[in-house]
């Protein structure tokens, strides 16, 4: 099954929403709709009947994403294995010159995926100053 990015709303309590198109197969699309009216009614569709899945999380963008039915609590889910793998990569590096060039390199291929184009500024890495001690003016 897929999420396809459609909008953005506000709720009324001012709570920025993000509204994805699902499709899939006449199969999923039904267990979709029983798994997010099992907890209670939060099943939601657009005003030409397509299944919508909501989140308050812009999930890589503007793009698509992969939704999965948990087995044991029958609950969808977005995959995020992609974002979670780089953020992992970047926790192992972090504040190193390594980590920093990873978190780059990811946040750009995320940013691609998502959007569709480069990102419109390019992170750099923080340079660390040269040691200065021992230097005379």
């Amino acid at each position: 099954m897929k999420a396809t990015f459609k909008n953005e709303y506000k709720t009324s309590e001012g709570v920025l929403r993000n509204a994805y198109l699902v499709s899939g197969t006449p199969e999923e699309l039904a267990a979709y709709k029983t798994a997010k009216t099992m907890d209670g009614d939060y099943y939601r569709e657009d005003d030409n009947g397509a299944p919508l899945y909501t989140s308050s999380n812009l999930l890589l963008g503007k793009g698509s994403i992969e939704l999965h039915i948990a087995k044991k609590t029958g609950r969808v889910y977005a995959d995020t294995n992609e974002i979670d793998r780089i953020d992992s990569i970047c926790k192992k590096y972090v504040n190193s010159p390594l980590g920093n060039a990873l978190a780059n390199l990811g946040a750009a291929q995320l940013w691609k995926k998502a959007f569709g184009s480069a990102m419109p500024i390019e992170a750099t890495a923080p340079v660390a100053e040269p040691n200065q001690a021992g230097l005379e003016e």
